[in-house]
């Protein structure tokens, strides 16, 4: 599964180079509270900021994200979330979102040196524009296969271990184009997952991200962007 990974990864780099019209450099960061809970339930919080460095065309945006997991067995995992945003969209276009998610992750491997798994989900995303004052919708399905794998042959979660994360995700509109700029249609990730402590976690990463302009309906314009990608992870007990 890992090798299946790299190659997705550079097959798509290479077609983002033949077919993409625009490209940008962004930096993301999220910081993310994890909170154990009984009977294998989590909640997950998280903060997100993401601003696009390369384009004199304002885009950025603040998301919140709450999250209830439930572990069934070793291998099933099902989650449900809530997203809120708010984009600069451009220099003038202000969106909000709100957006519901369902998802199961599969894990083909679980133990506490690797892990290997995919993860579907369904979305339905409202957007409301602040310029227009005008509600759109659609429903969105992502495929995520993810991995993980301690470097230093410690446990994932142990203290001062190290790891490398790799995965890959496409996005499926099943309905009408919401209006936003970079409209996700494949990403990319890989870096580095450092446990400081047992509850403090770190991840540096590299992100590759195709995706589509649909603020203009008359024209769709491909993008790629390069994403530095900071997260801090902190678990509550």
């Amino acid at each position: 599964m890992l090798r299946r990974l790299f190659i997705l990864f550079a097959c798509a780099v290479f077609m983002s180079d033949v077919h993409s019209q625009t490209k940008s450099t962004q930096i993301w960061t999220d910081f993310q509270f994890v909170t154990p809970m009984p009977n294998r339930f989590r909640w997950d919080n998280q903060l997100t900021y993401r601003n696009d460095l390369s384009s004199h065309l304002r885009w950025d945006t603040y998301e919140l994200t709450s999250l209830v997991s439930k572990s069934i067995g070793n291998h099933i995992e099902a989650i449900g979330y809530l997203l809120l945003a708010y984009t600069d969209q451009t220099n003038t276009i202000n969106t909000g979102e709100i957006r519901l998610g369902l998802g199961i992750r599969y894990f083909a491997i679980n133990n506490p040196r690797l892990r290997l798994a995919a993860l579907l989900r369904y979305e339905s995303r409202s957007f409301y524009n602040f310029d227009s004052s005008v509600w759109t919708h659609d429903d969105r399905i992502r495929f995520r296969a993810e991995s993980l794998f301690a470097i230093n042959g410690r446990n994932i979660s142990a203290r001062g271990a190290l790891s490398t994360l790799i995965d890959a995700e496409v996005f499926w509109t099943t309905d009408r184009e919401v209006d936003e700029r970079f409209a996700s249609r494949i990403r990319l990730r890989g870096g580095f997952n450092y446990a400081l402590t047992e509850r403090w976690r770190f991840q540096l990463l590299y992100a590759f991200q195709g995706s589509r302009n649909t603020l203009t309906k008359t024209t769709f314009n491909t993008s790629q962007q390069n994403i530095i990608w900071l997260r801090a992870i902190f678990v509550t007990r």
